[in-house]
């Protein structure tokens, strides 16, 4: 019946209830409903927030009752929802006496054995115990008696083995409260197998829609330490804690919280190094590297500083930063700083070491260029010698050539000269040259000033044979 006054009363994404089907309802008074059963209505762009809550997704989870099944079952069963939920519905049928405490008393005593001190972070759950086929009359000594007083008058200590089921209620709920639906008649019954709600205007309806008015009023996100738990991090705590009371585990929703809210932390921390890393890829070394450093310093310096932003940018998209005023969050804050701050640091440095580097390899570059340039010079005066010692050497050559066919020509019998004198006549022009000339005419006269003394006395002995010869 309230999941059916939700869809009436607020705009949401819920299926309608012929597709999604309702919670099993039994045609008696035993129990019909086995383990749990979900439904969620979360609310459309036109009425995003349920109207007088905060709560944009309103999660029903209808439980089994405690008079049938396994008992240990059920009492795990009713510490995850009295964790996991911000106000718990309790039916009670007819009136809240010792009988409901006693039905409660197993449950309460299991859930403060496996439940430490402050189970909630101070956020405990609303606790709305709803009169079923309500019959007293709320009056006492004739005057009106309203339903949280006898509520109150029902959970005080009398001395009684039940004091202790009365204790753990209020430990466990600090905000309580009691509302009374009357009993149903005929027609009432055959309007809901019909249509699923009461017909309208009468006394079992108006009982029924006041203490569904009450419970939506008592409807708040669901929180720990003040801070509203998202949805996906309510789910993850429901996963985690169903763990630990499934492994008699100890109990608390700031702990699970807290451990889940580290994971995300943590996740967050990854998630901007690896932002990090990708917008800025000479923080992986390599080519990237090598390019990086190589730029000038002012491109670096935006490199780094556009990929710090986007990687602050993606922690905090991915921190839970709604609960980061309690300052557990700050060491991730710090842990991220210390990693960015060292991988700038590793950067300047890398840019650092590459223009020494770079300097000291264009010195390099300078110095074997000096080399390569005096090796040419030397190959160049080298070659330069060889040449001038080839032409010293044909220069040579060919002075003896015409030492010797001047030697031939002078000194040598007429024959001899008459048969070279074809071959002088048939010689490469280039002896008749200027150079060669001067070679011959250098070695002619050498050979002239040695042989002058002997011309000499053969012209004096020549004058003595003719004055000789005149004498006679």
């Amino acid at each position: 019946m309230y999941a059916r006054w939700l869809r009436e009363h607020w705009a949401t994404n819920a299926k309608s209830a012929t597709a999604q089907g309702d919670f099993e309802v039994g045609h008696d008074l035993d129990t019909c409903t086995t383990g749990a059963w979900l439904q969620l209505f979360t609310g459309t762009e036109a009425e995003p927030v349920l109207p007088g809550t905060h709560c944009s997704t309103v999660a029903l989870l209808d439980t089994q009752g405690l008079a049938k099944g396994h008992q240990h079952g059920l009492h795990r069963l009713f510490t995850l929802s009295m964790l996991t939920s911000s106000s718990v519905v309790l039916n009670v049928m007819r009136q809240f006496n010792d009988d409901a405490l006693e039905r409660l008393g197993a449950a309460t005593a299991h859930a403060r054995r496996a439940l430490p001190n402050n189970p909630f972070g101070g956020d405990t759950p609303n606790l709305v115990v709803l009169l079923r086929d309500a019959r007293l009359r709320q009056q006492h000594e004739g005057r009106a008696v309203r339903p949280d007083t006898m509520l109150e008058s029902a959970l005080q200590r009398v001395g009684d083995p039940l004091d202790a089921t009365r204790d753990a209620i209020r430990e466990f709920f600090h905000n309580r409260t009691m509302t009374a639906m009357k009993q149903p008649d005929e027609f009432d019954l055959t309007t809901m197998m019909d249509g699923g709600l009461p017909a309208r205007g009468r006394a079992f309806w108006q009982s029924f829609e006041a203490s569904a008015q009450r419970t939506t009023e008592l409807l708040r996100p669901k929180a720990v330490g003040g801070v509203p738990l998202s949805g996906d991090l309510l789910a993850a705590v429901v996963q985690s804690l169903t763990h630990h009371i499934n492994e008699n585990e100890p109990l608390s929703l700031p702990g699970a919280v807290g451990g889940l809210l580290q994971e995300q932390a943590e996740e967050a921390v990854d998630a901007a190094r690896r932002t990090f890393r990708k917008l800025a890829p000479a923080a992986r070394g390599g080519a990237a590297m090598r390019a990086a450093v190589a730029a000038p310093p002012a491109s670096l310096d935006l490199l780094i500083r556009n990929a710090t932003q986007a990687a602050l940018a993606e922690f905090a998209a991915r921190a839970p930063v709604e609960h980061a005023s309690s300052g557990w969050l700050q060491p991730y804050i710090d842990q991220l700083r210390t990693t960015l701050t060292a991988s700038h640091r590793e950067l300047r440095q890398a840019q650092a070491h590459a223009a020494r580097l770079a300097a000291v390899s264009a010195a390099e570059r300078r110095l074997r260029a000096e080399r390569e340039e005096q090796q040419r010079e030397m190959h160049r005066l080298q070659t330069l010698q060889q040449t001038a010692r080839h032409r010293r050497v044909q220069e040579l050559l060919g002075n003896v050539a015409v030492l010797g066919l001047a030697a031939c020509a002078t000194l040598g019998p007429p024959v001899l000269f008459a048969r070279l004198a074809p071959l002088v006549r048939t010689a490469p022009l280039g002896l008749a040259g200027l150079g060669v000339w001067r070679l011959a005419q250098k070695w002619g006269d050498s050979l002239l000033a040695r042989v002058e003394p002997g011309l000499s006395g053969i012209g004096h002995s020549l004058k003595a044979a003719s004055w000789v010869g005149a004498g006679a």
